[in-house]
């Protein structure tokens, strides 16, 4: 059956579909999977520290639930990676797989005894949710159906139940207005006469008043309309009520016509999407794992198996201020931190999740990690108006992508990005631009080698070159040396530079060519080479001269090319020769003595080079 809900603010009427609704014949409450306490903690602060994830990682999000009934544990899996709590109006949590990170929040449903006892001893068994939920629906009937000031009477009661584990209490969970024939009826203390609360907010103030000087820290309401009535609910709720957390604990649009999956995503989208960067918005859960006869919005099909919302409800984005993404990779353009001026929708494209739609003044910023400092090229996806998309980094600008067509196509830019956590502030020129997601790829340019001029040098000589190279990268990336094909003796030095080669004389004459090569270590490494010759004189043949005999001593003057190594060999038979004295490269001429003449009756002389 459907049921009609009237507001006293303008008689606005709609229909919510009645078998959708929970009811109090054991669906919700009945011990169907048996009372299981689970040691659980508290994901208050796990969610409160500075994550780096890849672009293309789900994240689950702290304030993402679901209000379901049942769930296998395929379900759990399915929905881990993006939604962090669960409900069933009760206080029994289900079997989860013990790898599965969901808490479960409790909840005392109306102000039965049996709820609190069941939180009580839930507590007591070491569990610790991070908040805890109290009167489903106060204000219609077939629901919690309590007055304000009895609803107030069981919120301190659960919330005295929570004190001493320092756990909030969610109280009450609110219909956004009913039919005066469904709606409570009561003595309001702030307009002094008895009110029939066909709208939340008159309920909502009178229980604040009972509850006096002992608040709770936030308060629920429930949305069938679609994404208006949740943007328009919330924000009533927030305005009138600026110092509590605004829950929204039931909402898909069934009651929008949403009866396919386009028109579903259509408003599943933007409501996650506003509850996720509104940060008076503490908690969200969808309306319910499995509908009876609505498979679109459901969140989940066969056991395991996401339906089309489900999969969407999964994969959107957190705006956390502590959520960075590590770059390289494609970023899906919702995955933003800061949002102006700028609406969601589901993509257009052949690929993707949603579409940041620009409206005069649009901006996005993206948080970003860098582990390699360098050079990116940043690839936009867009469609709709032309015009040019600026990238900052605080005031800096970075660089200009300009998108020159409609269609969707890829627009690029290259900016340089130095290492670690930084936000990337992203402004758009075009008005009712759609953009889907935006891709870095770590680009590296080629180092460059200065020219190396030809050489002539002589064979013993020693050739040394300091060679000249620079990395046109921001910043300039490390830079190595090395010889290709080198001649043997030749040697650089990989960090500065420096050739060095000695040529044997056996190399001479010869023109060698050497190839000096300068390497990166970018992403993927870069090199440069330069190749220059080098003529090998051989030197002239070593001369004797003005023999003498001093004191007893054998001794004579040698000439020749300085350069060389000279080395004096001697044979007292002029067949086997051994060397006596070797001269590294001396100055020339140069005079020799032998110091052993006297131990041979005769011995014979000659000269050789060296190396």
């Amino acid at each position: 059956m459907f049921r009609s809900h009237i507001f006293n603010t303008g008689m606005v009427f709609w229909n919510r579909f009645e078998a959708l609704k929970k009811n109090l014949s054991g669906v919700r409450f009945g011990p169907y999977l048996g009372f299981l306490l689970l040691a659980t903690v508290s994901i208050t602060d796990a969610y409160s520290q500075i994550q780096i994830v890849n672009c293309d990682a789900p994240v689950q999000s702290r304030k993402r639930g679901i209000a379901c009934n049942a769930l296998s544990s395929a379900d759990f899996e399915a929905l881990a990676p993006g939604v962090s709590w669960y409900y069933n109006w009760g206080a029994t949590p289900l079997t989860k797989p013990a790898d599965v990170t969901m808490d479960f929040i409790p909840m005392a449903w109306n102000g039965n005894s049996s709820f609190q006892t069941q939180i009580s001893s839930y507590l007591a068994a070491g569990n610790r949710p991070w908040r805890v939920f109290a009167l489903n629906e106060p204000n219609l009937a077939g629901q919690a159906f309590m007055t304000p000031s009895n609803s107030a009477v069981t919120f301190l009661q659960v919330k005295a139940i929570c004190d001493p584990y320092n756990i909030p209490v969610i109280a009450p969970h609110m219909a956004i207005g009913s039919a005066t024939g469904d709606s409570i009826t009561a003595y309001d203390p702030i307009q002094g006469s008895n009110v029939t609360y066909t709208f939340q907010e008159p309920f909502l103030s009178a229980f604040l008043y009972y509850c006096g000087a002992t608040p709770p820290t936030g308060m629920s309401t429930h949305s069938y309309g679609g994404y208006g009535e949740i943007t328009w609910i919330l924000g009533t709720m927030h305005t009138d009520f600026p110092t509590q957390k605004i829950w929204l604990t039931e909402f898909n649009p069934s009651n929008a016509g949403a009866t396919n999956d386009d028109l579903v995503l259509a408003n599943l989208i933007p409501a996650v999407d506003y509850c996720e960067r509104t940060p008076w918005v503490e908690g969200y859960s969808w309306f319910k794992e499995r509908i009876s006869g609505d498979s679109h919005n459901s969140l989940l099909g066969n056991s395991g198996v996401l339906t089309a919302a489900g999969q969407a409800y999964v994969q959107m984005p957190v705006h956390d201020t502590n959520l960075y993404y590590r770059i390289p990779g494609r970023l899906q353009a919702e995955r933003y931190v800061v949002m102006n001026q700028m609406n969601i929708a589901p993509t257009t494209d052949v690929d993707g999740l949603a579409d940041m739609i620009t409206t005069v003044g649009a901006s996005l910023d993206y948080n970003l990690q860098v582990d390699s400092p360098g050079n990116y090229l940043v690839s936009f996806r867009v469609a709709g108006a032309v015009g040019v998309i600026d990238i900052y980094s605080g005031s800096t600008l970075l660089g200009k992508a300009v998108a020159t067509q409609g269609a969707w196509s890829t627009f690029s830019t290259t900016i340089a990005l130095p290492a670690g956590a930084q936000t990337l502030h992203i402004v758009f020129t075009g008005n009712n631009q759609r953009f889907n997601w935006m891709e870095f790829v770590a680009t590296n340019n080629p180092p460059v080698l200065a020219a190396i001029p030809n050489q002539t040098i002589l064979a013993g000589r020693t050739l040394q070159i300091t060679n000249s190279a620079s990395d046109p990268d921001v910043p300039p990336q490390l830079l190595t040396y090395s010889l290709l094909n080198a001649p043997a003796g030749a040697t650089i030095d990989t960090n500065s530079g420096v050739f060095t080669w000695r040529p044997a004389i056996a190399q001479s004459p010869s023109t060698q060519t050497v190839t000096v090569v300068v390497s990166d270590n970018g992403t993927p490494p870069l090199t440069a080479a330069q190749s220059f010759t080098t003529t090998v004189i051989q030197p002239a043949m070593p001369a004797i001269n003005t023999i003498s005999v001093t004191n007893g001593q054998f001794g004579f003057w040698i000439n020749g090319d300085t350069g060389p190594d000279y080395i004096i060999q001697a044979s007292t038979n002029l067949t086997f020769w051994y060397p006596i004295s070797t001269n590294d490269s001396p100055a020339i001429p140069y005079f020799w003595a032998d110091t052993n003449l006297v131990s041979y009756p005769f011995l014979f002389y000659r000269i050789s080079l060296g190396p």
